[in-house]
């Protein structure tokens, strides 16, 4: 058997589960073949980082490949297993009243896409693209950044970019 380690991928979830299912990639397959993954592990760590390795492999196993290049799993055995947990990507929405200024103040924006109770605190300033009473989009939320919060909240676990950002601004009542 030809040993195998592979590299499982996926998004901060505040869990040490590494799923078999989550495999981006193995070194050594002979041959263009492709195999898969079964079972899950427990990573030593639940936060941000690449190569964390495994506490224990707990069930993951090698299984058959799939298509015109499969590999058998009892050609290969499984040698080691990282993961790579990469930031969640944050979503947010906000609004105020009409102002006749483009803030996007932090404190009226709330952060969505976090992992059960988790929080954040955030501060700075983003912009909109006009003034006006409107629906718009804030790219990245750039201006605002994000800190540490409560119940287990590390901002390195987290990111604003590529997320959805919608700010409204509303009418001003006379």
């Amino acid at each position: 058997q030809r040993p195998l380690n592979a590299t499982l991928a996926r998004q901060y979830d505040a869990t040490t589960t590494a799923a078999g299912s989550t495999l981006s990639s193995f070194n050594a397959l002979q041959g263009g073949e492709n195999l898969t993954m079964t079972g899950s592990g427990t990573a030593a760590s639940k936060n941000v980082a690449n190569g964390i390795a495994m506490s224990s492999n707990g069930n993951l196993a090698l299984a058959d490949g799939s298509g015109g290049t499969a590999g058998l799993a009892s050609n290969y055995s499984l040698n080691s297993t990282v993961i790579n947990i990469s930031k969640r990507v944050l979503n947010s929405s906000g609004s105020k009243t009409y102002d006749a200024n483009t803030n996007a103040i932090a404190s009226t924006i709330t952060l969505s896409n976090l992992v059960g109770s988790e929080t954040l605190n955030k501060s700075g300033t983003a912009s909109t693209s006009s003034a006006n009473v409107g629906n718009y989009t804030i790219s990245n939320l750039s201006g605002v950044s994000i800190a540490d919060g409560t119940n287990g909240g590390l901002a390195a676990n987290y990111t604003l970019t590529g997320g959805t950002h919608n700010f409204t601004v509303n009418r001003r009542v006379l």
